[in-house]
């Protein structure tokens, strides 16, 4: 099951975001611009890792029937360290989302990418699965 892990590329680490969103129109469907603060942290046989990072981006909301919703995202993100997978303090970001709405609350169900986009040779970058839990004021 560890070669299987390794071979997908899926990371086993824990993935926490503080973001802030702006809600806009990007061209003409809805959107919002994020700024995200957030950490990895994990161990395992391959790398233990413990990473902090700051950036921006822009989530597209690509398909509304009633109380779900469809998205993708792009951004920008510098990290405070070069890892074993990706070697350069600068990445791209990439997001997929599947969520539901419920009044002010939202429920989204997430896949993001994080890679260097290959400015350097290391390049095997990060994958990661989860939930996230959203208020809107």
């Amino acid at each position: 099951m560890e070669g299987l892990a390794r071979k997908a590329k899926w990371s086993r680490y824990v993935l926490l975001i503080f973001p802030t969103a702006q809600p806009n129109k990007f061209f003409r469907l809805q959107g919002r611009q994020n700024f995200e603060l957030f950490g990895f942290f994990g161990k395992d046989t391959y790398e233990n890792i413990n990473c902090l990072s700051a950036g921006l981006s822009q989530d597209i909301i690509i398909l509304v029937l009633k109380v779900f919703f469809v998205g993708t995202g792009l951004g920008i993100f510098i990290w405070n360290k070069k890892t074993d997978r990706v070697s350069s303090n600068f990445t791209f970001g990439e997001k997929v989302f599947v969520g539901i709405k419920c009044g002010d609350e939202c429920v989204e169900f997430v896949g993001r990418h994080f890679s260097n986009g290959d400015l350097t040779d290391k390049n095997s970058g990060y994958n990661f699965i989860g939930v996230a839990m959203v208020h809107n004021f």
